[in-house]
């Protein structure tokens, strides 16, 4: 193959106005409100949702939460984030029914490996007073790994007898998914609140009597908030450092022999995919109490890959279904205290760099543009569908690791903003048939 291809950095990113600056009726807005007719729904499918859902959305983005009640996707509770797409051209076809494309599966938060049983779903903000629209989903500690649903129990003090999964609550647990005018991404809150008359520790106060049993001690123990997500059947995982090969990463750093209290797992900046026309990606803000950043002497690989305050770690994968941890929930919680962890879902547009791209704006670092386009060797043809893998070079160590991946669309052209610094590339064609 043949590649032509131009290549600016520029110095800074330049930032543009808000898209809203007041709450008038011509200025843009995000809006939810509760699925009443099938189209409202986000077709596709694998589409998920229902009549009694909850939809966000804007000018960019759609995206889908379901109500209270027995999972749809792999999960067990409702009020998880369930359908993302892109906003399309068509929308409602004739018959009325939903046209889309939603390749997602669901995502849902975790206290240690504990998740929510959701009671009730929301909405705090239509939209209509500030531009912005929220939905809030709560409820009370949940069993998502029945074979760990006890030390879950002991080490988040989420009841207040860790071995009756019934016995009255402690923690309210409440995630709030926020979506911003012409944002293509969903913020979202995990709060955890004190509701007892106890301050609680973390890990609790019972945790050393399971630990011990297997001969672990808690001193030293942080307790974890991570995420579940499963990015759908059609959707091919990515990480920097990894690529896809996600089960070899996940051996590599399982063989490292990472001893208690931190866990095994691999650190990167951000999960996402490659799906059909539509990709989807997480990604966190800096924080001080960034699960991976105050482990860093354990989790660095030497420089390959950068541990920072919005570094995750990955800690098992599936398929397309990953979890990770990437926060430290406080010490402990005074009655009626609360915690909240913030991370961002992105939606792009079939690639990991139209991900990678969001991030990068969204942190404010200045990027440079990449741009090239693919011809097939034989027939000087476009070579349409073309996968272009972008390898990072770290030039103190002289290491390299795959960071991001364009699609190469529309005559063979692909195009994408990188941070400054060295850049190696390869590309992957899909066998016919």
């Amino acid at each position: 193959m043949r590649l032509r291809y131009g290549l600016a950095f520029a110095s800074a990113l330049a930032l543009t106005t808000p898209l809203f600056a007041s709450c008038g009726s011509d200025s843009p807005r995000a809006a939810a409100r509760v699925i009443a007719s099938r189209s409202d729904l986000v077709g596709g499918e694998r589409a998920l949702g229902d009549l009694g859902d909850y939809l966000i959305e804007n000018d960019k983005v759609r995206v889908v939460i379901q109500q209270p009640g027995f999972s749809r996707g792999f999960g067990v509770y409702g009020g998880s984030l369930i359908d993302a797409d892109l906003r399309r051209p068509t929308e409602v076809g004739s018959s009325g029914a939903p046209i889309g494309n939603d390749n997602f599966g669901e995502l849902f938060p975790s206290f240690f490996l504990q998740a929510a049983q959701i009671n009730q779903v929301r909405i705090i903000s239509d939209g209509s007073t500030d531009g912005v629209a929220r939905v809030e989903a709560s409820g009370q500690a949940g069993d998502f790994l029945e074979l760990v649903a006890v030390l879950n129990r002991a080490i988040t003090g989420s009841n207040i007898d860790f071995q009756n999964p019934k016995s009255a609550p402690k923690l309210k647990y409440t995630n709030t998914y926020e979506l911003r005018p012409g944002d293509s991404h969903v913020t979202l809150r995990f709060r955890a609140q004190n509701i007892s008359t106890d301050t609680l520790e973390f890990p609790g106060k019972d945790a050393q009597q399971l630990l011990s049993v297997v001969g672990l001690k808690k001193e030293g123990l942080t307790v974890p908030i991570g995420e579940i997500a499963l990015y759908g059947a059609t959707c091919d995982v990515f990480m920097p450092g990894i690529g896809y090969d996600l089960r070899a990463g996940l051996e590599e750093a399982y063989n490292k022999g990472i001893d208690w209290p931190a866990f095994p797992g691999f650190a990167t900046e951000f999960v996402a995919s490659r799906c059909n026309q539509t990709s989807y990606g997480i990604a966190l803000p800096d924080s001080p109490r960034n699960y991976t950043y105050n482990k860093k002497s354990v989790y660095d690989d030497g420089g390959r890959t950068p541990v920072t305050q919005h570094s995750m770690m990955a800690v098992f994968s599936a398929a397309s279904f990953v979890g990770f941890f990437y926060e430290d929930a406080p010490p402990s919680l005074a009655p009626g205290e609360s915690f909240e962890v913030v991370r961002y879902f992105f939606i792009g547009s079939g690639d990991v760099g139209s991900l990678v791209d969001q991030m990068q704006a969204l942190r404010g670092v200045p990027t440079g543009r990449i741009s090239g386009q693919i011809l097939d060797r034989g027939t000087l043809e476009p070579s349409d569908g073309t996968s272009v893998l972008v390898y990072q070079h770290n030039l103190a160590s002289g290491l390299r690791r795959i960071f991001s991946q364009y699609d190469v669309r529309n005559g063979g052209y692909f195009a994408g903003n990188l941070e400054p610094g060295e850049y190696s590339y390869a590309f992957r064609v899909r066998a016919a048939g």
